[in-house]
């Protein structure tokens, strides 16, 4: 990554780099602190064969030109926080299209039919835990 200092004898392989840890990783960190995290993840991948990959935020992803060229994300009508970007093809299927059918819910919105028909609660018990605020 153009620092001569990263190719001396000490930083040389694997046990060599964790002996002297604290000195590579400043070394390391100075090196790449003016690079872009793209540019050094395809100078790595082409000009070195380093196999390796990306630790993304959640604000990394949704900027993510290879997601959006997926077309990774959809946008989405929530009926309380409106129109919302969210992930929704994991895989692209020509003769099985992914298809947005209904909102995710909101909270709370199925709680009957999972306290009374999966969990076998009572209308009863379904009053008193909303009485008492659990749910």
């Amino acid at each position: 990554y153009g620092n001569e200092v990263l190719r001396e004898e000490k930083f040389a392989n694997a046990e060599e780099r964790v002996q002297n840890g604290v000195e590579f990783d400043q070394v390391l960190t100075e090196a790449t602190k003016d690079r872009k995290m793209h540019e050094m993840f395809k100078s790595a991948s082409e000009d070195y064969r380093m196999l390796f990959g990306i630790v993304q935020t959640p604000e990394d992803l949704a900027n993510c030109p290879q997601l959006e060229a997926r077309n990774f994300y959809e946008e989405v009508d929530h009926p309380v926080i409106g129109k919302i970007k969210v992930p929704f093809r994991l895989f692209n299927m020509s003769e099985t299209p992914s298809q947005y059918r209904i909102p995710s819910p909101t909270l709370g919105q199925h709680n009957v039919e999972v306290y009374t028909e999966t969990l076998n609660y009572s209308k009863e018990d379904l009053v008193k835990l909303r009485e008492l605020e659990i749910i």
